[in-house]
Formats: C-alpha cells, structure tokens, sequence
C-alpha cells in the first residue's frame, strides 16, 4: 500500500498487499465518518486531555508528554505525540492550560493535528466533603491531511513487485488533501473527597462543539460531536501523625464512555496502588514514592495492561493493549503501547 511497508524477505516473511489495503480502508472509512477524535489510554493520567474542565483542578502545575505507538509490526507505525501544561491560578479559583496533539499513521499518508488552549473555574464547597465543582472550555486549531500519492496501490503490482513508476488511478483521484478548522469543546467535573478514606470524581465533556468540518478523500465532512463521561474512585486506608504516614494498598477503579456518531468505547478497570513511603501530614518532610499496577478492558477491542511508578514529583506510566477485536487477525495488529510522563510542581499549600 505504502512506502516501506513491505519488507520481503522470502514468502514465509511477505506480509499480503491486502493487509494494508484493510489498515489504509479503515483510517479512511472512519474518517469520512468523521471519527477523528484523539485517542489515548492512559486517559486518567492525562486529565486535561480528557476534558477541560479539569485544566488546573489540581494544586500543581503540570506538564505531561505522551507516547503511543500502535501496530508496530508494520514497518511503519501509527504513532501519537501528545504534550500538555496546565497550572491554577487565584488559589486554585481558575485553571489554565494548553495541549498538542499529533497522530500519524505511516510515512505521512494520514496525519492529525490539534493544538487547544483551555481554562476552568473551580468551584469549592466548604462542606468537609471538599467538594470541587469545575467548568471548562477549549478552543484551537483542528488541522487533517491525507497523502495518497506516498502510497502503493494494486494497479502497481507487476506480479512480482511494485512499481513505483506506474501511476495508479488511485493515486491520482486521492492525491493530498489537507483542512484545517476551528474547534471548541467544554466539559463539568465534580469531586469529593470523604474523610481521607474515599475520594471520587466523576465528569462529562463534549469534544468538536461546533462541529468544524474534516476533508477526507477531497470530501468535506462535518465532524460529530463526541460526548464523553468518566468517573474514578479510590478507597484507602491511612494513619497520620507529625512524624510520619502509613498507608496500605488501595484500589482506585475507574470508567470511561464516549460516543461520537455511531461509534463508541467503554474502557473500565481498576488499579492497585502500593504507597512505598508517605510525606507526612503535617511537616511535608520525605519522599513520596508510590507504585501501582492494574488491568482494563476496551469492550470489543482490548485488554489494557498498566503500571505507573510516582517518586515525588515526578511520574512515569506505562501500558501496553493487547488487540482482542476483529484487526487481531489483520497482519499482526495485535498490540499498542504507551508511554506517559508528568512532572508537577506545588504552587501553594
């Protein structure tokens, strides 16, 4: 289909043509139905992204880079660039923060682009419930491109390789096409937490408000809406004194729903985390070390595999998809992998 994906090295190692007809049909069929969301699976650890109203909810200011690659047994890979600031303002009363986001799917034929800009306001209760309720908006650019003529197709075929001089009727109806638009999104969380000993979230946003239109195939198409709910919950057990803090293992499940068009994901699952050493409560001296390990699933399309490690201010998240829809029977599609890491800095106690 493409530039370098074919690396023959006999016919036990060829990988079919059709293959990657399959990969190159599906980027574009769920284009031109305008699925174009960003897509992650650590979405918990990568809060703003996953909604807005939660840029600079925290007392820390953030900074995240994120890794994906996905389908790694083609020569070329999909990949996902993400980096993401966000910080409060006005002792936590305001957020404000900013993402990119870059996904590519092999040598340049289809790449997205987004770069948001987004602030919240954070509502605090003065319930011993430390209830936060937060709004928030995005705005930014939204940009796609499609490249077909850095692509193989099968007219090329001679019976024996491709070749790249033979201009294909594909290659020319498809050529490059590439749109940008404005795009807006907005989002609500609320959360509480109940004598140290349970802390919850639960929140909504809307992704492509203002529907901008998408080109695909030199077709412009409006992008759906994409509504998305999501909730966390941890339960822990913990003493504290002016010396030191002991806490055992604790869970921290959570969920996550979208829909966009006629698409949707449920991802759902849980995490066990392993607090090695505590800050104290009072005097804030030692190292916070933690390390936590849990599993998800994808319905109809993965079991997640997660691990995370956090030494004060500093996180490193890894997880790794294991491929259970139909693509698993695709030339290898079984697997994608993702690397997170965040480093936060406390602005105020």
């Amino acid at each position: 289909m493409k530039q370098n994906l074919y690396r023959y090295s006999g016919l036990t190692n060829f990988i079919p043509y059709y293959c990657y007809t399959i990969i190159f049909a599906l980027c574009f069929t769920l284009n031109a139905t305008s699925q174009t969301t960003e897509h992650l699976t650590q979405l918990n650890n990568n809060s703003s992204f996953l909604s807005p109203s939660e840029t600079g909810r925290s007392k820390n200011l953030r900074v995240l880079i994120n890794y994906r690659n996905q389908w790694k047994t083609i020569a070329t890979p999909y990949t996902i660039n993400v980096a993401s600031l966000d910080l409060p303002l006005l002792k936590g009363k305001i957020g404000i923060g900013g993402y990119f986001f870059q996904e590519s799917l092999g040598d340049n034929i289809h790449k997205s682009f987004s770069g948001k800009l987004s602030a919240a306001y954070h509502l605090k209760s003065k319930l011993a419930t430390k209830d936060i309720i937060s709004f928030g908006m995005e705005a930014g650019l939204l940009q796609n491109s499609n490249n077909g003529k850095v692509s193989l197709w099968e007219e090329q075929w001679n019976g024996f390789k491709f070749d790249e001089s033979t201009v294909a009727s594909d290659q020319v109806t498809y050529g490059k096409s590439s749109k940008s638009a404005f795009d807006l999104g907005a989002g609500v969380t609320w959360g509480a937490t109940y004598l140290n000993k349970f802390k919850t979230k639960i929140g909504g946003s809307i992704k492509h408000l203002n529907k901008p239109l998408y080109n695909s195939l030199n077709v412009e198409n409006k992008i759906h809406r994409r509504y998305s709910i999501y909730g966390t919950l941890e339960i822990r057990k913990q003493r504290s004194s002016a010396v030191i803090t002991s806490e055992k293992p604790f869970l921290s499940p959570d969920f996550y729903y979208s829909s966009q068009g006629p698409f949707r994901i449920i991802q759902f699952g849980s995490f066990v985390s392993f607090p090695i050493k505590v800050k104290s409560k009072y005097t804030k001296n030692g190292n916070h070390v933690n390390f936590k390990i849990g599993s998800h699933l994808r319905l109809k399309d993965a079991i997640i595999l997660n691990t995370a490690f956090r030494y004060n201010n500093f996180f490193i998240g890894l997880s790794y998809d294991y491929t259970i829809s139909k693509l698993k029977s695709v030339g290898g599609l079984t697997s994608s992998f993702e690397l997170l890491l965040k480093y936060r800095v406390n602005l105020f106690k």
